[in-house]
């Protein structure tokens, strides 16, 4: 024979009803044509909740419906596929999607590209991280805390998360899981929130809204947040981080601010003039870093400015006013600003009844 008859049968992926996956292929986004997904399981019924997965275009990729009944709480994906052979149409499926599978709140990435990241455990827990953060984008993976590895991370490249995971044994694994598959997707920085003291076990983003959480008290819980693989003996990372923060704070001139969309940003002494910067940029990174050497003639390393913009992204939004940021041209209070894109950072102010050079536009 020419091969092993006792070798064993490969596993193949089937659907809630026992139907094999290999037969199928996944449509997405969902065709604009597709018939409307049913709003009852045959087994469970009418789901409590449904919510919407999208693709970073905003078009519908499949849903997550909950139930809830006699023996507790259920979740079924519904996804959209079509037969690789025989001449079925197309149909809704109750079945996930493939590994590696899309995130929950991808548009709202897109649509926010420097906002950093909250990973919450479950879609009801995403959409309450985003009430309670709202300088931040609330994302989750879908299939519950044991399916983290399965889900696409990519799309956190490049940016700052934090885990917000359940008070429990499975929401610790997930949080391990989840930051690890983050980190090694290449997002910037990766840090797990722990849950409060004396909370009960499960306690989640949710429980957190429901129980009157503001947006301040989320915040703090963020910027409290331990970096992913840092020993438990760090005091002097700590300490720089704190006292960095309070030489920010404390600086003359020195503004935290947000934007509309609650990008966030600080306004900074330079020499003779102030400058605007986003708290991602590379143009803060290099005065916090100035700043830092002038306090300790030392070098700031890239975990405690990663603790200290994160902190500081949250007193931005959490405490400082909005404005509305503008590029090369702006107006305020019936006047026009040029800015003139030199050393100094000046801008020509036109009023009504001329212009002239200023050293500190608003």
């Amino acid at each position: 024979m020419s091969s092993d008859p006792f070798a064993p049968v490969p596993r193949r992926r089937h659907n809630s009803f026992g139907e094999d996956d290999s037969n199928w292929k996944i449509i997405m986004p969902v065709r604009a044509d597709a018939p409307p997904p049913p709003n009852r399981h045959k087994m469970l019924g009418t789901p409590t909740a449904i919510w919407t997965y999208t693709d970073a275009d905003g078009r519908v990729i499949g849903y997550v419906h909950r139930y809830d009944g006699s023996g507790g709480k259920e979740f079924r994906p519904l996804t959209f596929w079509r037969p690789l052979a025989g001449n079925r149409l197309p149909q809704w499926r109750w079945t996930s999607w493939p590994v590696k599978r899309p995130l929950y709140g991808l548009q709202r990435l897109v649509e926010r590209p420097f906002a950093p990241v909250v990973v919450a455990e479950g879609e009801k827990s995403a959409d309450a991280s985003a009430r309670l953060l709202r300088a931040s984008v609330a994302v989750t993976s879908p299939n519950g805390a044991k399916s983290a590895d399965k889900a696409d991370w990519s799309p956190l490249r490049g940016r700052a998360v934090t885990i917000w995971p359940d008070a429990d044994a499975a929401g610790l694994a997930f949080a391990r899981a989840a930051a690890k598959a983050i980190s090694d997707a290449g997002a910037e920085s990766v840090a797990i929130i722990a849950p409060p003291h004396g909370v009960p076990v499960g306690w989640d983003a949710d429980d957190a809204l429901t129980a009157g959480w503001d947006e301040r008290r989320a915040a703090e819980l963020v910027a409290a947040a331990k970096p992913f693989g840092e020993s438990s003996k760090r005091p002097r990372r700590s300490r720089q981080r704190d006292d960095l923060i309070a030489a920010v704070v404390n600086t003359e001139g020195v503004e935290l601010w947000r934007d509309p969309s609650g990008a966030t940003y600080a306004t900074v002494p330079t020499r003779r003039h102030m400058e605007n910067w986003s708290l991602r940029a590379s143009g803060f990174e290099r005065w916090l870093s100035g700043l830092h050497y002038q306090k300790t003639a030392g070098a700031l390393t890239s975990q405690a400015l990663d603790d200290i913009r994160r902190t500081l992204e949250i007193k931005a939004y959490a405490e400082g006013s909005t404005y509305d940021p503008a590029v090369r041209v702006g107006a305020q209070n019936g006047k026009l600003y040029l800015d003139l894109c030199d050393e100094e950072w000046r801008a020509v102010e036109i009023a009504a009844s001329g212009w002239r050079v200023i050293e500190r536009p608003p």
